[in-house]
């Protein structure tokens, strides 16, 4: 449910959620996926729990923003949400892995300067789970910068001087070590949840959980976004 944006968090899953509102094992390297695992990264193992859980969360934030503009119908895709959010989850570990292998750190303090704001309408147990992936997706971003600024300046190892103007630019800067780094790192993908590419998680067939229309499989599988909620019979989507 790449990636989203007041930084991080909001602009990772938000373009996600308004977008459209991240074999046994498909993946790169010998790691083997653990049961009950959407993904394994480097032995880590990101639970189909967390993910599923997420999903549902982001199905809320979807509907009461929904709701908030008086649009009248779901068309956010579950599919594809399960998609982003699994690899959202699978970025979040790589770019702590990143960040720590050039001594980067992120402080609580630096995160609090990067607010991702939950609509109203949002239930108490969902509000929790954004408030903890935006969190995560908020200090991901701010290790992406970071990267970037260190590739620049090595002096440089914290957030300190990131910003909303510059984040963007310093995570620009940042994309090609990362997408070296991504593709040496051993990551396993259950793939109800997609297919690893090297530095993404793919959208496929195999992450649809009921029969759809050829269409939007094709449309999943090649294409990876976009679409229509059409394409969808209505047990597939939320929000």
């Amino acid at each position: 449910m790449s990636s989203q944006r007041s930084v991080g968090g909001r602009r990772r899953a938000a373009a996600g959620f308004a977008a459209l509102a991240v074999l046994a094992v498909s993946g790169c390297g010998s790691t083997n996926l653990h049961s009950g695992s959407a993904a394994v990264v480097d032995g880590t193992p990101i639970s189909q729990t967390q993910v599923d859980k997420m999903v549902m969360a982001a199905c809320g934030f979807v509907k009461a923003n929904r709701l908030a503009a008086g649009q009248p119908a779901p068309s956010q895709p579950v599919a594809v949400l399960r998609n982003q959010l699994a690899n959202s989850y699978i970025i979040f570990v790589l770019d702590n892995r990143a960040a720590r292998k050039l001594h980067i750190s992120v402080t609580e303090a630096a995160i609090s300067r990067f607010p991702s704001p939950i609509p109203k309408g949002v239930s108490a147990s969902d509000r929790a789970t954004l408030k903890q992936f935006f969190h995560q997706a908020t200090r991901s971003r701010l290790q992406e910068a970071v990267i970037g600024e260190h590739l620049k300046d090595p002096s440089a190892t914290t957030a300190a001087k990131i910003t909303q103007a510059n984040i963007r630019s310093y995570g620009a800067a940042a994309s090609n070590y990362l997408t070296r780094f991504r593709a040496n790192q051993d990551v396993a993908a259950n793939p109800s949840y997609g297919m690893w590419s090297g530095t993404a998680l793919q959208p496929a067939s195999g992450s649809l959980s009921d029969a759809v229309s050829a269409n939007a499989q094709k449309w999943l599988s090649l294409r990876g976004g976009g679409g229509q909620p059409s394409d969808f019979p209505p047990s597939q989507l939320c929000g």
